[in-house]
């Protein structure tokens, strides 16, 4: 429902039938507020009446998503200790957590069953929250690297978590404890800022289950001063390996800016530590790792990478070459290793200046006779090969 304050008695009325309707069956429920910023905060106290209604059926409620201002929470208060079928909760608006959290604490921490969880806009200094038993966790809004440990911390149960992290240009003086997530089969993470903090950070964790691993960077100012032994290519790319060197990794995606961050070296060191991975994603500044030098490590005939991939996705950018690329693929398709397995599907987004010719075109078809399943996109509009 979008709450719009100058007509609450309709929407009280329209809530109630919605709801008697809906009889004693879990609910789920949304709640935004149109064009909330012409409203002053103390304005929100109209809404009372509107939560209430809903407030009085939170022991039905399963899924609950509120895109409100951060000073509506405390209208939710009446649902305390009463939240007992709440699977998945979500805050959609402007959250400051050194503001709400007590709020939010005390209106939702007691929900035994809450499972899922996620703030598209998170904002705070000191994120602890109040749920340990979560397994799956969403976090945007630029929080900090500590902010992030902080909160993993403080939830072993995680199956899947992604977070937006801005590091800061102050840096960790030194690698924080360790942190183990036993159950945690996939990662996401996006990081903007100065990537100083990424190599203690990535060595912090234990994940004896990782599955799924994806790490993207957002664009770093050209002004920043990056020390250079903490830029990508050898340090991070040896935490990275000890995250995932248990090698239980089935899928990877790496979007990097530039070679800065990532090398054909610390690359092959990566993809070495993951032997069963079966499903590669190269973005960004990643995919220009695909040089001569990597080709021949991924390709070795007496010891290839990842021999058990299935699905390969690149990007085609200037700089990339294509045609080294394509060189690979067949190599890796066509060739009778042993104990390796025919890679079935690529996916290339094409992103370079040039059109793609018809040469490049009847090479891609030829693929596709072959078996191999080849998808060419701009964007995500679909390009057709015939």
């Amino acid at each position: 429902m979008s709450i719009n304050l100058k007509n609450l008695e309709s929407q009280i009325a329209l809530a109630k039938m919605w709801l008697l309707r809906a009889g004693k069956h879990p609910l789920s429920i949304y709640l935004d507020m149109l064009e909330d910023n012409q409203y002053p905060d103390a304005s929100f106290a109209n809404l009372q009446p509107l939560v209430d209604v809903f407030v009085a059926r939170c022991e039905q409620w399963r899924t609950i998503e509120l895109s409100l201002p951060s000073a509506t929470i405390k209208h939710f208060l009446g649902a305390k200790d009463r939240l007992h079928c709440l699977e998945r909760l979500s805050f959609m608006g402007d959250i400051d957590w050194d503001i709400s959290c007590q709020d939010i604490s005390v209106v939702f921490a007691t929900a035994p069953k809450l499972r899922s969880l996620s703030f598209d806009n998170l904002y705070g200094t000191q994120l602890q929250l109040p749920w340990q038993q979560l397994h799956d966790l969403s976090v945007d809004g630029e929080i900090s690297a500590q902010s992030c440990l902080d909160i993993l911390k403080t939830a072993p149960s995680l199956q899947e978590c992604e977070f937006w992290i801005r590091f800061t240009e102050t840096g960790i003086t030194q690698a924080p404890s360790s942190i183990t997530l036993p159950m945690l089969r996939s990662m996401t993470i996006w990081f903007s800022g100065n990537p100083q903090d990424l190599p203690y950070f990535f060595s912090t964790f234990h994940l004896p289950t990782i599955q799924e691993l994806a790490i993207y960077a957002a664009n770093i100012r050209r002004n920043m001063a990056i020390p250079t032994q903490l830029i990508f290519p050898s340090v991070v790319a040896d935490a990275i390996v000890a995250m995932i060197s248990h090698g239980s990794l089935l899928k990877l995606g790496l979007s990097l800016q530039s070679t800065t961050q990532i090398t054909p070296a610390s690359a092959v060191s990566i993809l070495r530590a993951a032997p069963n991975l079966m499903e590669l994603s190269l973005m960004e500044g990643a995919a220009l790792v695909l040089s001569r030098e990597f080709v021949d490590q991924f390709n070795a005939s007496n010891a290839c990478l990842v021999p058990k991939l299935q699905k390969l996705e690149l990007q085609c950018l200037d700089g990339f070459d294509i045609h080294i690329a394509l060189a690979m693929i067949e190599d890796r398709y066509l060739a009778n290793y042993r104990n390796v397995n025919p890679l079935k599907q690529l996916l290339l987004k094409w992103d370079m200046d040039d059109p793609i010719d018809s040469a490049l075109t009847s090479r891609l078809i030829l693929m596709t006779h072959s078996g191999l399943d080849v998808q060419l996109c701009n964007d995500t509009t679909p390009i057709e090969l015939a």
